[in-house]
């Protein structure tokens, strides 16, 4: 967070929260969506997140695991999610979540399935793995995605305002 300019309502819930794998009495984590406007440092965030909390950031694209083939798409989202409850403890980065899973993406039978899927893992897994998500619209997300017990917290990022811009312009002319 050092080198991150502005999310400042952000980086104090994400450090309350950071150590929570240490804890057995800290409520469980689940993730965060981080969303708003092209351009405001979502990515960015979201890629802090790893140092902040001394664990490691692992990108997950879902765009590699649609296959043509019937059936593969489903098999692949599971061997993902399998893999990623092996690197617990860890914090499980997914981009632009909203082009994935909105409502108006694909509708075949495939695409619904690997949205099944990944909803009932984000409800059920029990493992130390705190999803962070990025979006640009939130309003593209289906609902069901957005359900308590899925995710944490929403945090919309913002354009910066004057404060955040001289921090972000200080940020980068000390390097």
């Amino acid at each position: 967070f050092n080198d991150l300019g502005g999310f400042k309502e952000f980086k104090e819930w994400f450090n309350l929260r950071k150590f929570w794998h240490l804890d057995p009495k800290f409520p469980k984590q689940k993730g965060v969506i981080l969303y708003g406007p092209s351009g405001v440092g979502k990515s960015l965030c979201a890629s802090c997140l790893g140092n902040e909390a001394e664990l490691p950031l692992y990108r997950f694209d879902l765009t590699k695991i649609y296959n043509q083939f019937v059936g593969q798409s489903e098999s692949n989202m599971r061997q993902a999610l399998n893999a990623i409850e092996s690197v617990a403890p860890a914090i499980i980065w997914v981009e632009e979540i909203n082009r994935l899973f909105a409502d108006n993406a694909q509708s075949h039978t495939a695409h619904n399935q690997v949205l099944a899927l990944f909803l009932e893992w984000l409800q059920e897994h029990d493992k130390d793995i705190f999803i962070v998500a990025t979006a640009n619209k939130i309003d593209q997300i289906p609902a069901e995605l957005m359900r308590p017990g899925r995710f944490n917290s929403k945090y919309e990022a913002e354009y910066p305002n004057q404060d955040e811009r001289a921090e972000i312009f200080l940020l980068h002319s000390v390097k």
